[in-house]
Order: structure tokens, then C-alpha cells, then sequence
């Protein structure tokens, strides 16, 4: 150690004293070609360097400062990859970064002393995966803004390419000699002289960070052919962590120290001796093929990716425009990608709304664009899954942005990309219902009758594929076609279903009263988000309307569940099997001049539910109207009853009232069917004779009967049993409770006889215990129940049936008095007292016979 101490100082003062020699070596043109056998690495561009030097000439012996493993080491890989922003793409831009590490001995004697101002001896081959060029990497290197360095025991070298020459389409040979590194001699001195007394442990490690994008600046590496891919792969791999089959490959790092290595060597001018170029070669095998020495892989090796997000309609109805990129054999896609942002590839998708909007897509079809190619086999795969978002908001005229993301079967997050969804609009349809249009009335047909001067309900249809909201807006013009009554609403708010976007859909409004005479009603849809894409109905379809004056009838209606006694004009609450009793009142407001005909009402019970029998009465100013002849067969369906001989007047009303009961239905709307009174109505036509014309059907408001989803639920329950300070008892004792109002409301909404018993249980969910987790055994305290007969232990981990009960809807009950705490002195001691002991009780609800 002495002995290479003082070698050491000696060359630190001699290294004061002159300046180191720039080593400038450059290629030379000879009747073969380039000799790149003495240049720096680098200067080669994407050539491959050789393996041996030119004309396999070796030195006699390696000129360089001798460099091998520290012995009991090994030395470690690191090959990481980190995406420019992992929340955007997890594999877009970014860097690969390689890194080396170990520790080394430095044999500097008397011997080896001048090889300082050769460099170190040894090499270091980098092995690449196979879809990354070493040509690029070594590009990226000799364009990097700051260059990567060595650190050789706290000392950097500044590496470039010259350091890396690529000696294959995936390997880099790692060397510092004086061919490559300027004033490698001064280097290793400073080394040297900062580690006199360890030079056989010198940590020794390098860093490279590459930019994705120099490596796969023509798309990634197709280790198949041995060039850059072409077409769609190439455009799918540009800036992106390159793909690997399998979704792994090998890198790893083979360190050749001293022992393992050769010096290029050339002939002297005479021809004679063999003297060193400075560059360094691993030794090969005798087949000169690599030999693998002291090789390490990465702890953790990255995991890649092998395939990628493509959409593409699965029905095939969108699948028309012809791309660059082939799937499954074909071309025909939604269209060619290309890219916005940088990294997010996108694809343009117009929807004609007939076949579904965005909204109806995702309602009824969400994966129908999802698909996962492989990127070698360029075939679809399975087992993955694919989200997009957002899953609403398309819109007519405008285009939405969707996002698909989404891992493969293996969990590996893909890239994202965008589909541009836009939608077609489709012209809406609309027409009056039960009325005469105006183009029937130019036909010989007579007008519809309303009462004058009274708002009137009218039923209309309509249609708008297009449509996601909207309301229906009409306009009434009189017989010489002037505008009685503007733009009204009629309907303020519509709306479309994937269900219904194809069908007519049947709304009912009021116009306001209108004065004697005959009119035209049009109507017309306006989109809330395209309110002109619509026009009004033509004049021919229009309602035509002749407003008379007939007898004016107001009309009132109510429903009752006969078990609650709940009462509304609108809605009430019901559950399966009750009676509910439906009144309708219509009452006549005025005479009027024109007198009514042929009168009838219908009655129809509403769907799930049955009429009860004899529950049928009909009073005209009091009097019963006979029902002897009513086919009650129809009344599900609608049961007609003529109004025989009645002439109205102001005051006179007509009182109709039913029953019927509610099927074992739940969990749904039951809405009434309104009572219908038909008439004809007296009129003068165009000639001036008396004639009869229908009346607009008067009926009766729609209502709703509510039924909630089955179960068997608490509406409430005690939330603490408080037994109080007990003092510990000398015999067996049972303690009540002093909690007041154990008040349980449960609320039975199953359906069926079968299912109106219930049952009340508890449990205990532990043992009596202390903060601390002190516990009483259930050998000396237990709770208690006594339901008026007997006595339960309510036991931990035990069901134990309390109370029974049956019948349905909500229901309440008091358990006061019913539970104690049975304590037995056996066994406790001074230990157990003093103390705050709790325990908790889990209710349950359970239906069932309740004996």
C-alpha cells in the first residue's frame, strides 16, 4: 500500500508539470471503404462498429490502466422508463434512462503506472432490448443538451458517443481510453490521488437519460425485418415507448474487466511490431460470438406494451372509410387516425341519430366502439376492457370529444385516444289526435266541437329522432287565416328515450277559450338545443276546430285508499291488495245555445288492478242512472254508459264513483284511466242548416297511485339499552333497563298474504366490555328478553327471536320493559368491577309465519 502510495504522488507532481496531449484521431479513406478503426465512437452515424479491430490485429498486451471487479462484488442494472405525463398517456415522450453500477479495482503499480495516459481498461457492452436501435441511442447521446457522465469514486467523466459505439443493431460497447476521453490521464489522477488507500474499491457507476423521441423518431425498431416499421405501426410508435412482443424483453450490461479485454492493434512502419491503437475490445468466443461476463439484468424489468386502443364500430354500420391501418384483414373503419396534442390519436365518428345519438349509444350499446388490436399480429384481442368519457353531451351541429382508455388483459394501461363524435339531425313529425285536420274538412268533413269561450285539452302526437328535450309551441288562426291566438307553449317540456326516439309519443296541453267559430290550431316542436331545426305542421294537418256554445262543463276528480284514508286529486300511496275508491264530479257552468246529443261516458279501470264488483254509482243531479244493462266485462278495457234522455243545464252535475283493488304489484306508478263523456254537438254548417258535429271528448284529470319497491325496513329503532350503575350482586340478579321508549317503527311493503308476517330478532355482536378490553364472560352477565311468557338469553353471535307481528305498511310497536341484564357474582372479582362495560345489539327484520 506504501509502495502505490508513493507511485501516486509522484505522478500528481509530475502531472503539475506538463500538460496532457489532446488525443485527435480521425477516419481515413482507403480502396476499401471508410477505416473507422481508430475514430471515436459516434462519428460513424447508424454504421456498426466491428467487434475485433481491423484485420483481427491485437496489441500484444492492453495499454491501459487495469480494471476489474472488486472481488466479492457484483454489480447492478437499472433500465426505467418515465412517460412525459403518466396521467395523459403512460407511454407517450419522455425518457429511458440506462444506468450501471459497481465497484472496481484500479491495479496502478510500477508496471502499469504510464498506462494512465491510455485510459482504463476495461469494456462495458450494453445490451439493448430489441425494438431500440443502439444507433439512436448513441444519436441521442452525441445530441444531448447536458452530456451523461461516469462517476469513477466521486469523480465525474463526461461521457459523449464517442464512449458508446454500437457494434450491433442492439449492443453499445462501453469504453474510456484516450481515443475517447480528452485528458483521461489527468482524470485518472484525480481518481487516483482521492483514493490512495482504496483503489480496490472504487464505486464506479454511469447514467444515460435518452428522449424517447431520438429513438424513435422513424417509429419504432422492427426487429423482424432489422429496419424502422412502416405505415400505420410506424405512426403508432413515433415518441412512444417502443412495443415488445411479449411485452418484455432483455437488457442487460456485460462488464469484461482487464482480464477479458484486447487492445486493436497496427503495424509499425516497417511492418514488423504490432503497436496498440487505444482501442479496446471485449474477447470473444471462438466462434467470435459475444461472451457473456459478469452480466446483470435490471432488479425490476419494465413492462411494455403489445397492443393498443383502436375504436371501430362492432355492428360494422359505421366501419365505411378506408385507413392505413389493417385489422383483422381489413381496412374499413370508423376513419384514418391522426394525431392532436402531440400524443392523442384521434378518430372522427358522425353519427346519424335514426341509428342512435351519443346518449342513446351509451344508454344501449356502451362498448359498441370498444376494440383492442394487437400491435404485431395486427388482430383484435379479448379479455381487455376499454372505458370512454364522457358518456353524454353529444350535440346536433357540433363535435364532442370522447376519450376511450383502457387496460389489456394482462392490466396493462393502454394509450388513450380520442373519437370526435357528431351527430345528424333528423326533422320531427306532429300531428293532433280525435280531431278533424283542416285538409279533411276541405274534403266534405265536419269541424271538431269545443265549448266556446273555455280552455280546451287537446292530445297530440309526436316524433323527433333528433330530439333529446324540447316542448311543443302552437299558433290558432281564424277562417280568414289571422292570427287569434300567437306562439303559445303548449307542451313546456318533452323528451326523447333510447326507446321512443323512432315512435310517436302521445301529450296532451290547453289552449286557451276562444270566442264562436272556426279555427285552425298548429303545432310545432322546438329543440331546446337546435329551436329552429323544426317548422310548424302544414294548414291541411292543422286541428279544425269550431268553437260552439254547448252546455260548459267543469270537472273534479279524487281518489282514496279506503285503508289509509289517504285522500289527493293527484297522487296517493298505496301497497298491493288495497282499495282504492275513485269519484269524478262534472258539473254544467252554463246552458249555453247549442244543445248536445247522444251522450255517453266511459269508465275504465287503470292497469293492475281489479274492479269491485257492485262498486259502480252514477248520479245525474242525484239521481241513480240504471246500470242494469252496463257490460261490466269491458270496464278493464273501457266500459261505455248512455246518458239517455238528459238535456243540461246550468247547476246540473253528474257524480261517478268506483272501486277497485290494486294487484301483488310494487315498486312502479299506477296511473288512472280518465272518465270520458262523449256528445254531439248542434251547429250551422256552411249551407246554413242545423247539423250535429262531435264534441271534443270531456274528460277527467289522470292521476297516480304510488307503490314503493318491496322490503322490510326500519323506519326507526332504539339506538341504546342503559342498564345504570349495577352493583355486583350477591346472588344471581337481573338488572332492568332504565331506558324509556323502546319504540320500534318497521314498514312492511312486501306483496302477497304470504309475506305480511314478520319477526323482530337481536343479536349480540360482542361480549360486554371495557375501553380497555376488559370482558365479562357471558358466563356472568347476560342480556335478557322476556316477551310476557318467557325469558331469551340474547347470546353473542346468536339470532334470537323477540317479537312477532304481521300485517303491512308501517307499523309501530314499544318493547319498555322487555330487557335485563342477568347478573351472575360467581366468578367476578374485585378486578372486573368499577368500570364502564358496553356491549352493541344488532336488530334484524325478517318476514315469515310468525308461529
Amino acid at each position: 500500500m506504501f509502495k502505490k502510495r508513493n507511485i501516486i504522488l509522484f505522478l500528481v507532481m509530475i502531472i503539475g508539470l506538463v500538460s496532457l496531449p489532446s488525443q485527435q484521431v480521425h477516419a481515413a479513406y482507403t480502396s476499401t471503404g471508410w477505416d473507422y478503426t481508430n475514430i471515436p465512437a459516434g462519428s460513424n452515424g447508424s454504421s456498426y462498429d466491428s467487434v475485433n479491430p481491423k484485420d483481427n490485429l491485437y496489441a500484444n498486451s492492453v495499454g491501459a490502466v487495469p480494471i476489474r471487479l472488486a472481488s466479492g462484488t457484483t454489480p447492478t442494472a437499472s433500465f426505467t422508463y418515465t412517460p412525459e405525463d403518466a396521467s395523459k398517456d403512460p407511454w407517450y415522450g419522455g425518457n429511458i434512462k440506462i444506468g450501471w453500477q459497481g465497484i472496481v479495482s484500479a491495479d496502478i503499480t510500477l508496471g502499469t503506472v504510464l498506462n494512465i495516459w491510455n485510459g482504463l481498461g476495461f469494456v462495458a457492452n450494453v445490451n439493448l432490448p430489441e425494438t431500440i436501435y443502439s444507433g439512436d441511442v448513441q444519436d441521442s447521446i452525441n445530441n444531448a443538451a447536458v452530456p451523461p457522465v461516469i462517476n469513477i469514486a466521486g469523480v465525474d467523466v463526461t461521457l459523449s458517443g464517442q464512449n458508446f459505439v454500437p457494434i450491433g443493431p442492439h449492443t453499445l460497447r462501453l469504453t474510456l481510453t484516450k481515443n475517447n476521453i480528452q485528458g483521461i490521464a489527468g482524470k485518472l489522477v484525480d481518481i487516483a490521488s482521492k483514493n490512495i488507500f482504496n483503489l480496490n474499491n472504487l464505486p464506479i457507476n454511469f447514467s444515460i437519460t435518452v428522449p424517447v423521441k431520438d429513438i424513435t423518431k422513424n417509429g419504432a425498431w422492427n426487429p423482424a425485418t432489422k429496419t424502422y416499421y412502416t405505415g400505420a405501426q410506424k405512426t403508432l410508435t413515433q415518441n412512444r415507448f417502443p412495443p415488445m412482443v411479449g411485452k418484455t424483453d432483455e437488457f442487460s450490461v456485460d462488464f469484461y474487466g482487464y482480464d477479458d479485454i484486447r487492445e486493436g492493434g497496427t503495424k509499425g512502419p516497417l511492418g514488423f511490431n504490432i503497436f496498440g491503437t487505444g482501442n479496446l475490445y471485449a474477447k470473444l468466443n471462438a466462434d467470435n460470438t459475444f461472451m457473456s461476463k459478469n452480466r446483470v439484468y435490471p432488479t425490476n424489468p419494465i413492462k411494455s406494451w403489445d397492443q393498443y386502443i383502436s375504436p371501430s364500430d362492432n355492428t360494422g354500420y359505421y366501419n365505411t372509410a378506408t385507413t392505413s391501418e389493417t385489422v383483422d384483414g381489413s381496412n374499413k373503419e370508423i376513419s384514418d387516425f391522426s394525431f392532436t396534442n402531440n400524443y392523442l390519436r384521434n378518430y372522427n365518428l358522425n353519427l346519424d341519430v335514426f341509428n342512435g345519438t351519443w346518449d342513446q349509444v351509451n344508454q344501449n350499446t356502451p362498448s359498441r366502439f370498444d376494440r383492442i388490436v394487437n400491435f404485431f399480429t395486427q388482430k383484435s384481442t379479448s379479455g381487455g376492457t376499454v372505458s370512454h368519457t364522457p358518456t353524454t353531451g353529444g350535440s346536433i351541429g357540433s363535435t364532442l370529444p370522447v376519450q376511450y382508455t383502457g387496460k389489456d388483459s394482462d392490466g396493462t394501461t393502454l394509450s388513450p385516444v380520442q373519437v370526435n363524435v357528431g351527430e345528424k339531425y333528423q326533422t320531427s313529425d306532429i300531428k293532433a289526435n280525435g280531431v278533424t285536420t283542416y285538409g279533411a274538412f276541405k274534403s266534405g268533413s265536419t269541424p271538431t266541437a269545443i265549448q266556446s269561450n273555455k280552455p280546451t285539452q287537446l292530445s297530440i302526437s309526436w316524433k323527433a329522432p333528433s330530439l333529446k328535450s324540447g316542448k311543443i309551441v302552437y299558433s290558432i288562426v281564424d277562417n280568414s287565416f289571422q292570427n287569434n291566438v300567437p306562439e303559445t307553449t303548449f307542451v313546456s317540456k318533452i323528451s326523447n328515450t333510447a326507446d321512443t326516439v323512432n315512435t310517436y309519443q302521445t301529450v296532451t296541453g290547453t289552449i286557451p277559450g276562444l270566442k264562436p267559430g272556426n279555427y285552425a290550431v298548429m303545432f310545432k316542436i322546438v329543440d331546446d338545443d337546435y329551436p329552429t331545426q323544426n317548422a310548424y305542421m302544414s294548414i291541411d294537418n292543422s286541428a279544425y276546430l269550431a268553437s260552439l256554445d254547448t252546455p260548459k262543463f267543469d270537472v273534479s276528480n279524487i281518489i282514496t285508499n279506503e285503508r289509509t284514508n289517504a285522500s289527493d286529486s293527484s297522487s296517493i300511496n298505496a301497497l298491493w291488495g288495497d282499495t282504492i275508491d275513485e269519484k269524478v264530479k262534472y258539473s254544467v257552468t252554463d246552458t249555453g245555445q247549442n244543445t248536445l246529443k247522444d251522450q255517453t261516458l266511459t269508465i275504465t279501470t287503470p292497469k293492475n288492478t281489479s274492479f269491485v264488483a257492485d262498486s259502480l254509482s252514477i248520479k245525474v243531479n242525484g239521481s241513480s242512472v240504471d246500470l242494469s244493462s252496463a257490460d261490466y266485462s269491458k270496464i278493464s278495457s273501457g266500459m261505455n254508459v248512455t246518458l239517455n234522455g238528459v238535456t243540461f243545464k246550468s247547476g246540473d252535475t253528474v257524480d261517478i264513483a268506483y272501486k277497485y283493488k290494486v294487484g301483488n304489484v310494487s315498486n312502479q306508478t299506477i296511473n288512472t284511466i280518465p272518465v270520458v263523456f262523449n256528445a254531439k254537438a248542434q251547429f250551422t254548417d256552411a249551407s246554413g242548416a242545423s247539423n250535429y258535429t262531435d264534441l271534443l271528448p270531456i274528460t277527467s284529470q289522470q292521476m297516480a297511485i304510488k307503490l314503493p319497491a318491496e322490503g322490510l325496513l326500519f323506519v326507526s329503532a332504539p339506538s341504546s339499552l342503559s342498564f345504570g350503575t349495577v352493583n355486583r350482586p350477591y346472588q344471581s340478579t337481573d338488572f332492568p333497563t332504565i331506558s324509556k321508549n323502546l319504540q320500534f317503527v318497521i314498514n312492511n311493503t312486501m306483496v302477497g298474504t304470504a309475506n305480511s308476517n314478520w319477526q323482530l330478532s337481536a343479536t349480540l355482536s360482542q361480549e360486554f366490555h371495557t375501553s380497555s378490553g376488559q370482558t365479562l364472560n357471558s358466563e356472568f352477565a347476560n342480556l335478557t328478553y322476556n316477551d310476557g311468557k318467557s325469558t331469551s338469553t340474547i347470546k353473542n353471535g346468536q339470532t334470537t327471536p323477540i317479537y312477532n307481528g304481521s300485517g303491512k305498511g308501517e307499523q309501530t310497536f314499544s318493547l319498555d320493559n322487555r330487557f335485563k341484564l342477568h347478573v351472575d357474582p360467581n366468578g367476578l372479582n374485585l378486578g372486573l368491577t368499577n368500570d364502564t362495560y358496553t356491549s352493541q345489539i344488532t336488530w334484524n327484520l325478517s318476514n315469515g309465519p310468525t308461529s
